[in-house]
């Protein structure tokens, strides 16, 4: 499962496993719906949630246990 973590500054190091960050909310919402197809990604913390609100890329927001869950919308 890949993972995408939208983040203003980039690690140096590489990341371990599936992790990648990126700085671009636009480019984050991309990669997600490629790698979803017509499935659903989870956005996780309220400054990515807020970011990709901005940018018109989540839709469908409501509240699951401890977590926020988004539908990222087809490009």
């Amino acid at each position: 499962m890949p993972i995408f973590v939208l983040t203003h500054e980039v690690p140096d190091e590489t990341p371990p496993g599936t992790v990648r960050y990126v700085t671009d909310p636009a480019e984050c919402a991309a990669l997600a719906r490629a790698a979803v197809g017509d499935g659903v990604a989870m956005v996780h913390g309220a400054g990515a949630t807020q970011a990709l609100l901005r940018t018109r890329d989540v839709d469908d927001p409501g509240q699951h246990v401890l977590h926020l869950r988004y539908r990222v919308l087809p490009a």
